[in-house]
This record gives C-alpha cells, sequence and structure tokens, in this order.
C-alpha cells in the first residue's frame, strides 16, 4: 500500500504522516491486547504437561475476552477518548481508526476495517473447533510466564513506532511534524525488508525452538540458525543498498530526501532480529525477566535519545536511536544468556560476513561511477560475491536438494 499512499497523498499534505500514527498506536494496542499469549501458548502447547488444544482454547478466550471488553469500554468512552486524542470534533472516526485530514486518509482507514472484518469472518471455523473450557491454575500459570513478555512486547514494539509516537511532540514545527514523519515512514518502509525477513524467520522459529528444546543437539541448532540469520539478513541489506536506486521508485519522488535512513533502519532491524533470536535462551528456562529488563533499557534509551535528538536532528535521530536501542539490548542478552543458557555461536564464522558485507558495500557505494547502468552492474558483481562466498563456506550447492537431484542426474 506504499505506493497508493505515497503517490495520491503528496508529502506537503502530511496525509501519510496521519496515517502512520494511528497505525503506531495500533501497533502498540496490538502488543498490549495479546499480553505476551502467543509466547505463552507456543511454550506450554510444548512443555508436555497440558493438553495443547486445551492450552489453545485458555489462550483464546483470555487474549479474546480482554480484547472485546477492551472494545466495549472504548465505544462507550468514546467521545472524552477521542477529546483526549485531539479528535473531539470526530469520535466515530476515531472509533474505526478514521482520523480525517483528507478524504483519500479516511478511505485507507475505512478499507483496512472492511479488510479486517472479513478476515475474522474467515476464521470462524477455526473458532468452532474447539471446546472452551476455563480452567483457573492453567490461566494463573500462562498468566505468570507471560507478563514479563508483555512488559517485552511493549518495550519492543515501543522501540519500533516511538519515532512515530513522539516525533510530533519533540518537532519544534508542528504543522511540518506530520509532513516531515511522513516523509521519514515512507522512507523506511524500504528498509522494511528486513523486518519482513525477521517477522517471517520469527513466525517459523519460536514454534521450532521449543519443539526441539529436549533434543541434545539443541544449542548447536541455534547457533546454526543464528549463523544463517545473520548471513540471510547481510545478504538482504547489501541486496536492497546495492539497488536503492530501482528500489527508491516504489514512494513518490517527493519522500526522497528520506531515503537517507535507509541503511541505519536496515540494520537497526537486523539488530532486533538478531536479538529475537538471543532471547530464546530466557523463554526456555522460563527466566522471562530478563526479556523485560533488556527491553526496558533499550526503550528508555531510545526514547531520551528522541526526546533529546529530534528537535535538533530531526528524523534523522529517529532512526539512530532505533539502531542505538537494539543494539544494546542484543549485547545485554547476548552477554547474559552466555552465563546463563550458554551457545557456542560461530563469532569467528559471523565476523568474516560481516567484515565480507561491510567492505563490498563501501565499495560499491563510494566508487566514482556516474552512469547508472555500469554502477548497477558493479553491484550485481559484489552481490554475487557474497552469494559465492556463502555457498563455497557454509552452503555448499550438493546440499541443496534440488540442485542435487541435477548433479546426480548429470552424472
Amino acid at each position: 500500500l506504499v505506493p497508493i499512499y505515497t503517490f495520491s497523498l503528496p508529502a506537503a499534505s502530511g496525509g501519510y504522516g496521519v496515517i502512520t500514527k494511528m497505525y503506531a498506536i495500533v501497533a502498540l494496542l496490538l502488543v498490549v491486547l495479546t499480553f505476551g499469549m502467543e509466547t505463552g501458548f507456543f511454550r506450554f502447547a510444548n512443555k508436555g504437561d497440558d493438553d495443547p488444544k486445551k492450552v489453545y482454547s485458555v489462550s483464546l478466550l483470555m487474549v479474546g475476552g480482554v480484547s472485546l471488553i477492551f472494545l466495549l469500554l472504548c465505544l462507550v468512552f468514546l467521545n472524552p477518548i477521542a477529546g483526549l486524542m485531539g479528535y473531539g470534533e470526530h469520535p466515530w472516526y476515531l472509533g474505526m481508526m478514521l482520523v480525517m485530514k483528507g478524504d483519500d486518509v479516511g478511505v485507507a482507514f475505512l478499507i483496512n476495517l472492511i479488510c479486517s472484518f472479513v478476515v475474522m469472518l474467515g476464521l470462524i471455523p477455526e473458532f468452532r473447533e474447539f471446546r472452551y473450557c476455563p480452567d483457573r491454575l492453567l490461566m494463573k500459570r500462562m498468566l505468570y510466564y507471560s507478563f514479563p513478555i508483555l512488559i517485552l512486547g511493549v518495550a519492543g514494539i515501543v522501540n519500533q513506532v516511538r519515532d512515530t509516537i513522539i516525533f510530533p511532540f519533540g518537532y519544534p514545527d508542528k504543522v511540518e511534524a506530520d509532513v516531515q514523519l511522513g516523509i521519514y515512514s515512507a522512507a523506511t518502509k524500504i528498509a522494511m525488508i528486513m523486518a519482513m525477513i525477521t517477522q517471517a524467520f520469527r513466525f517459523a522459529y519460536e514454534p521450532f525452538v521449543f519443539g526441539k528444546s529436549k533434543d541434545k543437539d539443541n544449542k548447536r541448532i541455534y547457533a546454526q540458525a543464528m549463523k544463517f540469520f545473520i548471513i540471510f539478513t547481510l545478504l538482504a541489506f547489501l541486496a536492497v543498498m546495492f539497488y536503492l536506486d530501482i528500489l527508491r521508485y516504489i514512494i513518490a519522488k517527493d519522500y526522497w530526501e528520506g531515503l537517507r535512513v535507509v541503511p541505519i533502519v536496515m540494520i537497526a532491524e537486523m539488530f532486533m532480529g538478531i536479538y529475537f533470536n538471543l532471547s530464546f535462551w530466557y523463554k526456555l528456562t522460563d527466566d522471562t525477566k530478563w526479556g523485560a529488563y533488556f527491553s526496558i533499557i533499550a526503550c528508555l534509551i531510545v526514547v531520551l535519545m528522541n526526546i533529546f535528538l529530534i528537535p535538533v536532528y530531526g528524523y534523522v535521530a529517529c532512526a539512530w536511536a532505533g539502531f542505538t536501542g537494539y543494539a544494546i539490548a542484543m549485547l545485554l542478552s547476548y552477554l547474559v544468556g552466555q552465563k546463563k543458557y550458554p551457545i557456542a555461536y560461530d563469532l569467528r564464522g559471523i565476523g568474516c560476513y560481516v567484515g565480507l558485507a561491510i567492505i563490498l558495500y563501501l565499495i560499491g557505494e563510494w566508487m566514482p561511477i556516474h552512469n547508472t547502468v555500469l554502477l548497477l552492474a558493479l553491484r550485481t558483481v559484489l552481490l554475487l560475491l557474497f552469494v559465492a562466498y556463502i555457498i563455497k563456506r557454509d552452503l555448499p550447492l550438493q546440499q541443496i536438494p534440488v540442485i542435487n537431484r541435477i548433479i546426480k542426474k548429470k552424472k
């Protein structure tokens, strides 16, 4: 939707900034309303002490009940809430995420509401397949486990949307704030390729980790997963940065000035992914309070950097704040984790990949070639060199099933 938003809403209108602010609030609410129960479900469903179907039904009852109560309270007190947020003249717009600053902005939220409702209808058959039996003891155990993850999640999502929430208050010109926020948000969406990789990894990795927790060689598997995650995020970083001259056409030209933050945001997202990978030691040991500690520390650093630096450096401060916050959370989780749940990560191998990626990136950026076609050709060669290094060092072609079959047929 980003191309549609940026081409239909000029940067100077500030419309995309409004959309960004509202979705930031929604992202925070989603974390609060699930209160860590998605991780709690995987943990208790794989632990072996409880029936997985019962765990699922209890999880769904708690999340669904809390969400329904929240919705009803918001509808009852919609007018005062809208007033506090500055939308007192249009409370029902707020009720369905419809904040008018132009018809196009309103239509964007309305379409989102319709889509979400259709998705919910499609899930009705899934809800009918379970017997919903409240179990107070299981609820208490799951809440005790999941509450620190809620704190972690809130701090984590604040790290992600803190710039969107804080920026309008920290930027000196309140009218221009929506314009600058829209430019920054549109540019960072190109960097969200890294976030998509991290999110896909998270959906697959969390159940995988809990499923492998009882295997004897589980630590070796976790170390390999970390290494390959870093390898492919580095590959994604190089691909985006080398072809940014093409990818920038995803957004309208009046948003291009924000592209300078793309490498900073991509590395920050990589740090977040590594932190997520590292975070399983305290989930597996049921010592989830550490996750809350790390996230709170990182969140405080990010918020303070935003508050003090936005008035001076604008949205560039937002990018560096995220970079710093995720880096600190990553380092803290690694250092403490190696004492509590030591894993022999291949730091030397990972360091070689990081060093090579940095060298290739600098060559691709600093080469004095003004012809776009030639520059892209050179960068393609550099990207292929990185791929060749991956194949030679850690991913021999014979290990890839399809290629392996082709090689055997030729022999």
